[in-house]
């Protein structure tokens, strides 16, 4: 993958490999953490690109640690945040590839509205 999401992608998924090794509190990850916040931020700011990312991340792992963490993390926040307007997006991409129907799942309710959850579990289920 190339460029500066490119970059991006692969340090976050780097920064759950190491995590799963070496734990949480460690140096190495700590070094890489800087994926996790630009990340989180981008969701918060351009919930689109935020999606994008998600969806790039996803077609660049297949291990069931990371997704948990993708699911439960950039993907749970961006639809606290931005639900609303995602959720149409969400539920097409969750119909079209069966993997984000899968990580879709791994989502809490958290601060998601009630309408926008209902959707994200029916979209969850197909």
């Amino acid at each position: 993958m190339t460029g500066e999401s490119g970059h991006l992608v692969e340090t976050w998924i780097k920064l759950h490999e190491v995590a799963k090794i070496y734990g949480n509190d460690s140096d190495e990850v700590k070094a890489l953490f800087w994926a996790f916040e630009e990340l989180d931020d981008i969701c918060g700011e351009n919930p689109e690109r935020g999606l994008n990312l998600i969806n790039k991340i996803l077609g660049s792992t297949q291990d069931e640690y990371i997704l948990a963490n993708l699911a439960a993390g950039p993907l749970e926040t961006l639809l606290a945040r931005h639900g609303k307007t995602l959720i149409a997006d969400v539920e097409r991409l969750a119909k079209s590839d069966p993997r984000f129907k899968t990580l879709l799942q791994g989502v809490w309710q958290n601060r998601i509205d009630d309408q926008t959850w209902g959707r994200v579990l029916k979209a969850a289920k197909g």
